[in-house]
């Protein structure tokens, strides 16, 4: 029956939708990780980069209760840019 197609299909479409939230948010955290784990060590990014840094996440601008696509890639940039900051990179 077409209407058991249809509710299989959007089944798969939720379960699809929940495996790529979770891996996208996996991969930010681990950036975002990254950076804390550094700023905590005993050998801390320099004050300019530390600087640079909060100057870059004040800028982000995000209305998280939109639940915006666009709002989702400014924040995987703002972590890759994070991680790029770091010394040694």
């Amino acid at each position: 029956m077409a209407a058991d197609q249809l509710v299989a299909g959007v089944l798969d479409l939720k379960k699809a939708l929940d495996q790529t939230t979770a891996q996208f948010s996996v991969r930010v955290s681990k950036h975002l990780g990254e950076v804390l784990r550094q700023l905590k060590s005993g050998n801390p990014a320099p004050k300019g980069v530390v600087k640079a840094m909060v100057e870059r996440i004040h800028d982000v601008r995000l209305k998280p209760e939109k639940g915006r696509l666009k709002d989702l890639e400014r924040i995987r940039e703002l972590a890759e840019d994070l991680v790029a900051m770091l010394p040694g990179r």
